[in-house]
Order: C-alpha cells, then structure tokens, then sequence
C-alpha cells in the first residue's frame, strides 16, 4: 500500500503504529499536514500526515479488544463516522456500544483457559516466580496496617480497630455507626488509603451529603494526600466537551452530592456503568426504602446506591455505608441498608427484626449489670 493510500486511512481517534519507535497509539489532532499522536505509554509526537512514518491499524470485526476498564469485548464492525474513527462492540457483559477506536485497547488474554487456547504457554521457570511473587503478595495483605505512618492525624484506638477489621474482612463490606464525633470520615479515609496501599482500590466513589463534598475533598488531601475530583454539572459538561464517552470513567477517585449523582436514571445508569472497586456512601441512611401500606417508595439515591452495590456481578465490590447513631429508621429502613451490603446475612425481614429484638435483650442484661455494679467484676475476671 502506497503512502498516499495509508494516509488516507489515518483518521482522528484512530489506533496507529510507528514502526520505527515500536510502539501503537492513537490519532489525537489533525491539523492540515500534521497529525499529533498520543500513544500508548502517554507520550505524544507529532509526524507528518504523509511521511509514511505511522500507518493505520483498524479493529477489524472479530478482534477482541477492551476498554479502559479492561472490559472485553469483540469487534462487531466498522461504524461510519465522519469525525472519529468508530467501532461497534459486543462487551462481555452484553452491552453493545459504538465506541471510538482511541478509547479501546486490543485485549490481553489474563484467563487460563482463553491463553491456553490460544497456545500462550509459559514456562516452568515463569510459573514458580509468579507463585512465589504469590506467596510474597499474599503475606503482605496480611502485615500492619501501612496506611497508620501515612496519616496526617492523631488516630484513636477504636478507629484502627474498625480499619484493621475492615481489612481483614472481604469483601470489605460494613456499615460504620460510630456516635458523631467519633471519626468516622477518618475511618473511611484511612480504609481508602490501606486498600490502595495494598492495590486493592484503584477506582473509588464517595456519595456524600450537599455540602459536604469540599469539607471530604479537604480532608482526604490534607491528613492523607488522597486527591479527589469533585463530580457537578460543569464537570460533566467539561469532560464531555472534550470527548468523553462516560465522563465518570475519566478520574478514579470522585467525590459527588447525594441528591445530583441521583437526580436522573440516565446519571444513575453512567455511574452504575463504572467498575467501581470501593463505593463510600456517608449518612447513608438516606438510601431509604420506605414502606406505607401495600406500597413502597424508593429514595433516589437507594435507587443509585442498590445499583452500585446489589448487582450480582458487583457482589465482591467494597462498601463503606456511614451513619450516626442511634439510627431514626424504621426496621424495614434499616433492613434495607443490611441487604444491600450482605443479602445472604439474614433470611428475610422477619429473621432480621428477629435477631435485633434478641440484642435488644442483651443490651438489657448488660444496663442491668452496670446498676448493680457487676461490670467491673466480670471484666476483672
């Protein structure tokens, strides 16, 4: 193929390879003569269109690919579009999207059975360094807590309590109902902070209050250096001005309000469209489920909140719910919050009220022993 021809194929938002610096991109401009090119490890040159230093390579129909969230997918066919370079993609949750080549990678085959039909075979050599990395790996997510050296902030004892038991735990799924003032919001800071530490939570998400959106932007930067993009309106309009297909894939660690990350389905489907790996929700007592009679009414942030986390494919998903107490919740409310962290704790509504009405029976035991002045006793046994 000639270089006039190539050229001719070279489009905006297409995938390229410059041979002599082996290495692919995509097409970020095309100005007159020249073509700017971003390629894949971030680094950015400018060649003429017409030199025959970079040609084409198209996703053809059949070629798996994958998506910023390593998502898999195949190649459906070319789309015409007259300003991008555009694919149709059968994903493998079973979304079928028209997407723009720059936005897709081919796919790397990770699966055991999908590498050994394609005969990508290592080597014994390979196979006992990666089981030994393992290993080493492994222990690691088991040693102290990292996140306790990097905190700008004089820590309570019950807060690295409940951090090392959120850890500890998977799926990291809780709800935390200390008293106000107790430090919650350092709590979850410090959970955010011990997950990405130990490259568990690349992608995290933050519901919280109107309001109180810079007071958390504030605090995760100063006591922990986590920097978190706040998510409103002109944000989105800004993102997708520049081209963003889902403007929430574009930061991983967002904070946004209650009543705007819900406000409409078409919002709530975008954020629910995000691999989310930690999900924070702060007074989450306002994801309600409320009942009156026969009828049930959803608040639109249970409506957000049961997606990002009740989805079966988002069953490993980490979630931190925070909400003083004591709660003003109704037992269904409550129930409710319980389902979507853990939908197998309890059998249904009835076994929850039950075992909360056998608490309720303990915690009268222990008023009584702390009249009598039997407490003390006990614990000096």
């Amino acid at each position: 193929m000639s270089d006039s021809q190539q050229s001719s194929m070279i489009r905006k938002g297409g995938r390229i390879r410059w041979a002599a610096g082996r290495q692919d991109g995509y097409v970020n401009r095309i100005e007159g003569q020249k073509i700017d090119v971003v390629f894949d490890n971030g680094s950015k040159v400018s060649f003429s269109l017409h030199s025959g230093a970079v040609e084409a390579i198209p996703f053809n129909a059949g070629d798996s690919v994958m998506d910023g969230n390593r998502l898999v997918g195949v190649v459906i066919e070319q789309v015409l579009n007259q300003e991008f370079q555009t694919v149709k993609v059968q994903f493998a949750d079973g979304t079928l999207k028209n997407v723009v080549e720059m936005n897709l990678r081919p796919a790397s085959l990770d699966d055991p059975v999908a590498r050994f039909r394609e005969n990508q075979l290592g080597d014994a050599r390979a196979f006992n360094l990666r089981t030994v990395a393992a290993d080493l790996w492994t222990r690691n997510l088991h040693d102290s807590l990292v996140s306790l050296s990097h905190a700008k902030v004089d820590l309570k004892p019950h807060q690295v309590s409940v951090v090392h038991q959120v850890i500890s735990s998977y799926p990291h799924r809780f709800l935390l109902c200390d008293e106000v003032g107790l430090g919650k919001t350092i709590e979850a800071a410090m959970i955010v902070k011990e997950l990405r530490a130990r490259g568990l939570a690349k992608r995290v998400l933050i519901l919280v209050p109107s309001g109180l959106d810079r007071q958390w932007q504030f605090e995760l930067k100063t006591k922990f250096n986590e920097t978190f993009s706040i998510f409103r309106s002109n944000t989105l309009q800004s993102l997708k001005g520049d081209g963003v297909e889902n403007p929430w894939m574009a930061k991983d660690s967002i904070i946004a309000t209650h009543a705007w990350a819900s406000r409409t389905k078409e919002r709530r489907e975008e954020i629910a469209s995000v691999h989310w790996d930690l999900i924070i929700v702060d007074e989450a007592h306002h994801a309600r489920r409320q009942r009156a009679g026969s009828s049930v009414r959803m608040t639109n942030l249970y409506r957000l909140v049961h997606e990002l986390t009740s989805r079966p494919e988002f069953a490993r998903r980490g979630v931190l719910f925070l909400t003083a107490t004591p709660l003003q919740l109704q037992r269904h409310e409550l129930f409710s919050l319980v389902e979507m962290l853990n939908p197998v704790l309890f059998a249904s509504e009835d076994d929850f009220v039950k075992h909360v009405q056998n608490l309720s029976g303990l915690n009268r035991l222990v008023e009584d022993l702390r009249r009598e002045g039997l407490t003390e006793n006990l614990a000096l046994r």
